[in-house]
């Protein structure tokens, strides 16, 4: 079968994606019955922490088989602290499904999905679930879908009782009325032309205008149902068949791909998921150094070994020792993930006795292969390790997951929100070579960068005077010693220069310019100092009106910056941003206070100039490049 198609499921948090992927499975038979987020029994949820816990936490393919294609779902996670797995699986996409509660709407975590999705160009279909729930209304949320996602929608369904048990959906069919025409041609130029001179126009001519509209992302159809109870389920498989593109095999040959998840089965089998990009890769075959012993795929609802996969498959080989996730391998051009956030929590873990230390740092490291995000540091002076997470629902995961699979019982300390630093102005220094005992000479510039620049390093010399190994040494030097600040966080924002360097042939050796890149540098930083930058959330509440006092006398004590609310009815919505150091669990003090009916959600937008009145300095973990003298002597004791 090569009529493959991957697609990914997404969802704010309890909108209903997991239940709407147990129902498009047991409708084409691939499962013999829909499993219950509920009770714990769903396909795609096989961790037990989901299962009990009733929420997505990795992401997982399954597959099933309908009118000749093969398609495979990756059904990701809704919960924001996990939105690392949602940024990984949008690697490997055809095609998507947004699922929207019709009761909630758009929701933050929606609005960031879309804009990705948008972004990575994934032709995607909505769904708006849960349409039989009291109070629901559908225009409402059409509204806020062309309110806050797109105008770009196309409306494929009727819905008739809707907030009752007894909704229903229908297809409508697809007309040449002035609506229809408008939408789809702009992506069909000659649809308008041939509808203004009355040339005939049947239905077959508008399906392809639209899959068409829906492949180049010019158009996103949108549908209803509710995947509890079955309603319109059979209608989204139809759709996800007609609308979604099918992988298109490329005219190259040789193998390529790129892996996007990593997992571990009995705590040391390494499994490595792959989409093959093209051609193929068999049983016992080579992927750089690594052979593979053997080969999983998803089929219609079950995990199966086989000899090969081809182009458009996913599956996972064992033996991919030297594949990380974000890689490509073969012929596949190397490819950037979409920037979901990053990690704003930082916490100190121990275990329980000190004897089991190894063994925590020796699960640490599985969790982070998994996990490039969940990474850890050591401190260079004492047993302390800190562990850099999105938020504390997945702390709680991570002590969980330790306790059952490594059998290992943590402690972590209070987290403490991350801070970077950048630099205030621009500055140049310089170590002449011999000056200190380096046979290494260079000159280096640094100056800011706008917010959200990252880090950039240019070579602004000749390059011809030394070896590439040694300007590679330089830059490894200096890349080394940004993660500790003069206040002890990672330094951004910052563009770095190399302006000058010295070399001598007889003395001269790549690893005493990778010693003294960190030195020259913090000799500039320490010339103009850095600035605090702080994470900053957007967020939106929603409470009863009146109550609108109370929420925007909490807002101003958190000091955010907040638009004009806007009142609909009985109810209150305010959007602003916020400083995430001074959210702390305001959803549940708003949960609390409205009695249930109100809500606050906030994601991370971004890292702003924290106010001249905070302080937020961490303890150095490692020799700090920052202290020369302390910087040197460390380095003469290890020579010596």
């Amino acid at each position: 079968m090569k009529n493959i198609k991957n697609i990914g499921i997404f969802a704010h948090v309890d909108a209903g994606k997991t239940t709407l992927t147990e129902q498009l499975l047991y409708n084409v038979g691939a499962i013999k019955a829909a499993g219950s987020v509920d009770k714990g029994s769903t396909q795609t949820d096989s961790n037990s922490i989901e299962r009990e816990r009733g929420i997505s936490i990795y992401s997982m393919p399954a597959s099933y088989d309908y009118k000749n294609q093969q398609i495979n779902i990756i059904d990701t996670p809704g919960h924001v602290d996990f939105v690392a797995e949602v940024q990984r699986s949008m690697l490997v996409l055809d095609g998507a499904v947004l699922v929207i509660s019709a009761r909630e709407g758009v929701q933050s975590h929606t609005r960031l999905l879309f804009k990705s999705l948008k972004k990575m160009n994934v032709p995607t279909l909505i769904f708006i679930n849960k349409i039989d729930r009291i109070g629901v209304n559908t225009a409402e949320v059409i509204s806020s879908i062309e309110k806050q996602l797109t105008k770009d929608i196309f409306i494929t369904q009727s819905v008739e009782n809707e907030g009752t048990k007894e909704a229903i959906v229908n297809n409508l069919p697809l007309s040449t009325d002035d609506i229809t025409i408008e939408k789809l041609s702009l992506c069909d130029e000659t649809l308008l032309s041939d509808y203004l001179e009355d040339k005939v126009i049947d239905a077959q001519r508008l399906n392809k205008s639209l899959q068409r509209a829906v492949k180049t992302c010019c158009l996103y159809p949108v549908m209803f149902g509710s995947a509890l109870k079955n309603i319109g389920v059979n209608n989204m498989l139809d759709s996800i068949n007609d609308l979604l593109p099918i992988f298109k095999e490329p005219e190259r040959s040789d193998l390529g791909g790129v892996v996007f998840k990593i997992f571990y089965t009995d705590g040391k089998i390494r499994n490595t998921v792959v989409r093959l990009t093209s051609g193929s890769i068999k049983k016992f075959d080579y992927i750089g150094e690594d052979k593979i012993t053997s080969l999983y795929t998803w089929r219609h609802g079950r995990v199966q070994p086989v000899d090969y996969l081809s182009a458009g498959e996913i599956g996972y080989l064992i033996n991919a020792r030297h594949l990380n996730i974000g890689d490509t391998f073969g012929a596949e051009e190397s490819c950037s993930l979409v920037d979901l956030g990053k990690p704003t929590l930082k916490a100190k873990i121990s275990p329980t006795t000190i004897s089991s230390r190894a063994a925590l740092l020796s699960a640490l490291t599985i969790m982070a292969d998994c996990d490039p995000y969940l990474s850890y540091e050591l401190s260079e002076f004492s047993d302390e390790i800190y562990l850099n997470m999105f938020g504390r629902i997945q702390m709680e995961i991570v002590e969980q997951t330790l306790l059952r699979d490594f059998n290992l019982d943590v402690h972590f300390d209070k987290p403490m929100t991350i801070y970077m630093e950048t630099p205030i102005s621009e500055a140049e220094a310089s170590v002449r070579i011999f000056s200190l005992p380096f046979a290494a000479g260079i000159a280096l510039r640094i100056r800011p960068l706008p917010l959200g620049s990252g880090v950039v390093y240019r070579l602004d010399v000749q390059t011809d005077g030394m070896t590439k190994q040694y300007f590679a040494a330089i830059k490894d030097g200096v890349y080394s010693c940004l993660d500790q600040g003069l206040f002890g966080w990672e330094i951004t924002d910052i563009e770095i220069s190399l302006t000058d360097y010295q070399f001598n042939s007889v003395d001269s050796a790549p690893s005493e310019y990778r010693r003294l890149a960190p030195l020259v540098l913090f000799r500039a930083i320490n010339e103009v100092k850095t600035r605090l930058l702080w994470p900053i959330h957007s967020f939106v509440i929603s409470v009863p009106t009146v109550m609108m006092g109370r929420a925007i006398n909490d807002l101003n004590i958190m000091k955010a910056s907040i638009g004009t609310p806007e009142i609909t009815g009985d109810n209150c919505t305010i959007t602003g941003y916020v400083p995430a150091e001074n959210i702390n669990d305001y959803n549940l003090t708003v949960h609390e206070y409205t009695s249930g009916v109100g809500y606050f959600e906030s994601q991370l937008s971004g890292y702003e100039y924290a106010p001249a009145d905070i302080t937020a300095e961490r303890k150095k973990f490692k020799i700090d490049a920052s202290n020369e003298k302390e910087y040197l002597m460390s380095l003469m004791s290890v020579v010596g």
